[in-house]
């Protein structure tokens, strides 16, 4: 026993001798210095979004992982849907929406853009003056290349919003794999139509930019995109009730923030609503 409690007295004494010195005083601890946050933010490292109850983790992107993306999703959303546009045609609704505008003038278009806000055709005023301007804009700019090209740029603009919100949560493979995910989802076979982009795609933007504006507390321009959304495919907008859940305001409790978003979001849902009924929509 006394060989051993040398042994171990020596070993401690090693440790002492060779550990990491004594932490000093708090009285000589130094303030959190700003300058070491912005580097570790500027190096893409994750940040913490509010300390130990946070729900998830910030990640900064730079300047050079957005270029990336950018170039990286374009060519997936044209090897996935875009590859052959030059062959593509209308179809289905393309017929109703996209075409008649081919033939419009400057004043019919004024006119027919204000005919839309006037009366809410299917309650998408946003949706069908985008379609109808985006069609007589691409008619004049190359035909259905040109339309096809510019809803192109859509979903590919799409794609890289995407991917900007889930990095914002996310590290870079999880949040490129649900980019390609969301920008080549095979299940959705609207996207080779021409009118789809001005619908659907353009009301996918809003959300997505609805959702980083919440993320960075830009409640006005929030709801007036969520609102844009609405206006331009109600369905879409439905991924707006889960931002409190993934953006959180660490100024106010939790319970508030949910009930204040809900607040906002129904009230213009409700308003909606009830302009649409004194229009006569049944």
């Amino acid at each position: 026993m006394n060989q051993w409690s040398k042994r171990l007295a020596a070993v401690s004494r090693y440790f002492d001798l060779q550990g990491t010195p004594p932490k000093p005083p708090a009285s000589e601890v130094d303030p959190v210095d700003a300058s070491s946050i912005e580097s570790k933010k500027s190096s893409s490292e994750p940040v913490d979004a509010g300390g130990a109850s946070s729900y998830f983790t910030s990640y900064s992107i730079g300047r050079r992982e957005l270029l990336f993306a950018a170039i990286f999703l374009a060519l997936i959303c044209l090897l996935t849907h875009y590859l052959r546009m030059g062959s593509y045609g209308l179809y289905e609704d393309d017929y109703a929406v996209t075409t008649p505008a081919f033939t419009l003038s400057w004043d019919n278009l004024v006119g027919t853009i204000k005919s839309f806000a006037q009366s809410w055709p299917q309650g998408r005023p946003v949706g069908w003056s985008l379609a109808t301007t985006g069609g007589f804009l691409c008619q004049h700019l190359g035909g259905l290349h040109a339309l096809y090209f510019l809803g192109y740029l859509i979903v590919s603009v799409n794609a890289l919003l995407c991917y900007l919100v889930l990095r914002s949560r996310l590290p870079i493979p999880y949040a490129a794999v649900g980019a390609v995910f969301f920008c080549a989802y095979p299940a959705d076979t609207t996207q080779l139509m021409a009118t789809t982009p001005f619908f659907q795609q353009f009301a996918v933007m809003a959300v997505l930019l609805a959702a980083i504006a919440y993320a960075r507390r830009r409640w006005v321009l929030c709801y007036a995109l969520s609102a844009a959304a609405f206006l331009n495919y109600e369905s879409i907008c439905m991924p707006l009730l889960a931002l409190p859940l993934l953006f959180r305001d660490r100024s106010r409790s939790w319970l508030a923030q949910v009930v204040s978003h809900l607040l906002v979001l129904y009230s213009g849902i409700l308003t909606a609503l009830f302009i649409r009924t004194n229009l006569g929509e049944g």
